[in-house]
């Protein structure tokens, strides 16, 4: 096999869904891929480079498709993309932190934004100014709303109790509430 990013990021991801962010070290990923630590780097420079680039992976099907439905009000555009990113982080374990992490890398952190920003202007008469806060201030949301939900979760799996059901849908009725709190202050003209 060819080492290349893209096996480097398909395994490390493989390894963080299956054990956790923690687990995931340079280490087990050159043993899972069968090649020397030192040969990752010649693609990555640091761990934190791979986890940029796992967090864009992450973020990829909202990134790749950032189309708002057609017809759709601002509000019900930013509600389905903010519920989209959610999706992407909870598909995959320690999605959130994965993703806080990666957002040290300004490519990533600005093309979200920007996604948040262009479901913010369909059909909105929001400024320029406000767009750009509002998705930061979605994006802050949506980051630390999830990794919560993610972090409550491991810890009722870590305890043994049953973790089915519940944290989602107390976690989706929550994300919810937040989102329609941010819209409104942003103007939103009804209840969402």
């Amino acid at each position: 096999m060819q080492l290349t990013r893209e096996s480097i990021i398909t395994a490390s991801l493989d390894i963080a869904d299956t054990y956790g962010l923690a687990d995931m070290t340079m280490r087990r990923v050159a043993r899972q891929l069968g090649v020397a630590p030192g040969a990752l780097y010649w693609h990555f420079p640091s761990k934190q480079a791979l986890i940029a680039a796992i967090g864009r992976a992450i973020c990829a099907p909202v990134l790749d498709d950032a189309a708002t439905v057609a017809g759709a009000t601002w509000t019900e555009a930013t509600v389905a993309m903010c519920s989209r990113l959610r999706n992407a982080l909870l598909d995959h374990r320690d999605g959130a932190e994965i993703v806080s992490a990666a957002l040290s890398d300004p490519d990533l952190r600005n093309r979200l934004t920007a996604t948040i920003s262009a479901a913010l202007d369909a059909g909105s008469e929001l400024s320029a100014v406000h767009r750009e806060a509002g998705a930061v201030t979605l994006l802050h949301f949506i980051m630390g709303e999830t990794l919560h939900e993610q972090s409550v979760a491991a810890l009722r799996i870590a305890e043994g109790a049953d973790s089915s059901g519940t944290s989602t849908t107390t976690g989706e009725t929550t994300f919810r509430r937040g989102v329609a709190l941010v819209l409104k202050g942003l103007g939103a003209p009804r209840d969402i």
